[in-house]
């Protein structure tokens, strides 16, 4: 019932708003109640996995600052509105400043928007995509954000600096230890 529901809602309205009617109604019953997020999250992928090979589901996720949490809900509002790849779901979950990542997403406490959509495997639709994408990279760079970098790479390196801006001593110490360049990959390739 579970995957009929969330799959039910990929492009149709209805199924959408009975998802949420249906969500919203158990977290009334559950209201008191306190969870980990390992029990949150301890679902079997099954029971989202989209089996529709004319299709994909992709995650984004980005990265805002606690004081620009609500500006950065305003700024995205519109763009989700009047895009044309389909919204799945927003996860907010916090995250803890992180000192030890060289190219670190939270040098504070920000919190970590995860959106997923669903893209048609069209060149229409990867086009939409790619605007998307960097609309909200836009947004979360306005609000002092970042973006998680292990996505497509629809993302031009001057944003990626933007938000990572250790990014040119990082390829440079990848040349130190690896001058041939034998670890290789598109990642590295497109952002070099």
């Amino acid at each position: 019932m579970q995957r009929l529901v969330f799959r039910g809602s990929v492009n149709n309205e209805y199924g959408k708003r009975l998802r949420w009617d249906l969500e919203t109604g158990v977290s009334k019953v559950f209201k008191n109640e306190i969870y980990s997020r390992n029990e949150l999250l301890n679902n079997h992928v099954s029971l989202i996995e989209n089996k529709d090979t004319s299709s994909t589901d992709l995650l984004q996720e980005y990265f805002i600052p606690e004081r620009n949490f609500n500006q950065f809900i305003a700024d995205i509002k519109p763009v989700l509105k009047n895009s044309k790849i389909d919204l799945l779901n927003i996860t907010i979950r916090g995250v803890q400043k992180d000192n030890d990542s060289y190219l670190n997403y939270a040098r504070e406490n920000v919190f970590g928007f995860v959106i997923l959509f669903n893209q048609k495997k069209t060149d229409t639709q990867e086009t939409e995509m790619k605007k998307l994408t960097n609309l909200l990279v836009d947004n979360a760079l306005k609000n002092e954000g970042t973006f998680y970098l292990p996505y497509r790479l629809h993302i031009d390196r001057v944003k990626m600096r933007k938000s990572y801006p250790n990014a040119d001593i990082f390829f440079q110490l990848k040349l130190k230890y690896d001058p041939t360049e034998l670890f290789n990959n598109k990642f590295y390739e497109h952002y070099k």
